[in-house]
């Protein structure tokens, strides 16, 4: 399988996949909330569409992301082929958060 982590590159093999998900989890996460929003089944392998949140000790939000995951079927049991992932939350800073706070003001401002 191979993991497409934001930000960094791919991650290749059962091994370093499991060390990947070790590490985040060591980075203060508890718990992953995955909700599938659409499958598409084929003989053979799969698409998942759907949302990830992601929680921290505390139960609060650390990140909302959206992912694509591939399947395939091999001998009967299904594996994860690809996984590919985004954060939902806006860039602090970023001129999408600014423009969305410019265009909730302006709603606000002609009410």
């Amino acid at each position: 399988g191979q993991l497409l982590p934001p930000n960094a590159g791919m991650v290749e093999g059962r091994t370093n996949i499991q060390e990947f998900w070790s590490t985040v989890m060591d980075m203060g996460l508890v718990r992953v909330q995955l909700r599938s929003v659409e499958v598409h089944a084929y003989p053979g392998e799969a698409w998942e569409v759907g949302e990830a949140t992601l929680y921290t000790p505390e139960n609060t939000v650390a990140d909302q992301s959206k992912y694509v995951v591939g399947w395939k079927e091999v001998d009967g049991q299904w594996y994860l082929h690809r996984d590919i992932w985004n954060s939902s939350l806006p860039i602090p800073n970023s001129p999408v958060e600014e423009t969305a706070e410019e265009g909730a003001m302006e709603a606000k401002e002609e009410m």
